[in-house]
This record gives structure tokens, sequence and C-alpha cells, in this order.
């Protein structure tokens, strides 16, 4: 990871005026000279740019409602009021359009799943027990049949968003893939805080250099960060082991983890 200098190679640094005269495009050719030839103060602009951009999301999204509203709505729970509020919102709001099918896939992705096991282990126990029983080994050849079932309906389920948890004794990793990128997720305790780091995998890697990421535990907001030029981010000081992660990309793709959960 690059480190970023911390001084001006060209004294005086720019100004804050001259910086956001080039955030205007209204800036001099002095200052943009200046910017070409001094790696603090492009730091400085890029910095700026990237507040620029939260600023935006954050307002943009000031009248949206909840994840846990958008929850209840697709699972059918809320007044008819509250419910004819959030379909107004949703034909002129794409992110919260988005968000929404994020939701109803994952909840019909953990039904489908739920029914398909439980008619492969009728289906595997129907089978069984039209075999000859066997003296030894039967519970075990039930086992395997029933695992040979789910492995065959995983196979056949949407992949977005499916979260995987992978864990170790200093750290436990989640994986959340979507049909173009992957996210990967490693959680460690320090303390009684938790450090959460982060990685989007997509064959577009400009497309998510310097996106937004959120992380919300509830309704809260519990820490922001943005994604270096690896597509990586650090998020420190988390109190809560399940949370909400949301990644924004500066053209406004968003990948979002609705349920991340860690065990410790």
């Amino acid at each position: 990871m690059a480190i970023e200098p911390v001084t001006c190679s060209r004294p005086p640094a720019l100004t804050e005026d001259e910086l956001e005269a080039v955030l205007l495009g209204a800036a001099d050719a002095s200052v943009e000279e200046h910017l070409v030839q001094c790696p603090y103060c492009a730091a400085r602009l890029k910095a700026l740019q990237r507040f620029e951009r939260t600023l935006q999301v954050r307002l943009a999204r000031q009248g949206c409602p909840s994840v846990s509203m958008l929850g209840d709505y697709a699972l059918g729970l809320l007044d008819a009021g509250t419910q004819s509020w959030i379909e107004d919102h949703l034909e002129s709001c794409v992110s919260c359009a988005r968000e929404l099918h994020v939701i109803q896939d994952a909840l019909s992705d953990r039904t489908a799943a739920r029914t398909a096991a439980r008619t492969a282990a009728r289906t595997a126990a129907r089978t069984e027990r039209q075999r000859p029983r066997q003296p030894d080994g039967s519970a075990d050849k039930l086992g395997r049949l029933v695992n040979d079932w789910q492995r065959r309906v995983a196979a056949l389920l949407a992949p977005s968003p499916r979260v995987a948890l992978r864990g170790s004794d200093q750290a436990e990793r989640i994986v959340a893939a979507t049909a173009r990128e992957r996210v990967i997720l490693e959680s460690v305790l320090q303390g009684d805080r938790r450090r959460l780091t982060g990685q989007v995998l997509s064959e577009d890697v400009v497309a998510w250099n310097s996106a937004l990421v959120e992380v919300y535990h509830g309704d809260d907001l519990a820490a922001t960060a943005f994604l270096d030029d690896l597509n990586e981010f650090v998020c420190d000081g988390l109190t809560a082991s399940s949370m909400r992660v949301m990644i924004t990309a500066v053209d406004g793709r968003q990948i979002v983890i609705p349920d991340a959960r860690f065990d410790s």
C-alpha cells in the first residue's frame, strides 16, 4: 500500500480555497501545474474529493427507509400507509430498489434452500427405507446421500449474494459473492473491540477504487472507510459481531451484505 507524503514538495502548499476551485473546475493553470508536481497537495485533493462523494451519498439517502424497514416491506409486515409510502419511494430511488432486490433475493434464496433441504432429506430417508437393511454403515450412507443432495441443490441456487464463513483462532473471514464481484471480509478481535478489513475482487478493478464503505450496527452507522488502490479497506473500533456492510462505487453501483455475522 502506497504511503502518502506528509509535506508539500513545492511550498507554499495549496490553500483550501484553491483546492475547492479545482473541484468546481475554476482553478488557475498554476494550481493545476502544482498538483501535477506535488504528491502531497494531490493527495489532499483526492481526500477532499472523497469527502464530497461521501456527503453526496449521505444527502442522497437521507429520506430513504432503513434496511430493516425494507426487510419488513419484503415480508409484508408493514401497515398500509407505510407500505404505500415505500412503494412510491421505490419508483424514484434506484439505491433503495437495488437494496430491496438484494433483500428479496436473500429471503428467496434462504426459503428455497430450506425447502430443498427438507425435500432432499425426506427423499433420502424414503429411499433409504426402501433399500434392504445393511448390518453396518446405514447411517453413514444416509448422511452421504443427504450431503450429495444438498450439494446439488446449492449448485442450482442463485449466486447473489451468497455468504460463507471461514474461521481460525485469530480471525474469522466471510466471503460474499455477487454475479460480478466477490467481497472478502475479515474480523479480528482486539480486546473488546473488533477490526474489520475487506477487499472487493472484480474484473472492473478501477470502478471500485475510492468506493465508500459504510458499516452499520443495526440502523446506526458504526464506521466508514474508502477502498484504496488495491480495493481494500480497514475499519477499527467496531463493537458488534453482527453488521451490515454497504460499498458504494463512484458510479453509484452498490454491494450490500445485509447481515454479516461473526461467531466470536
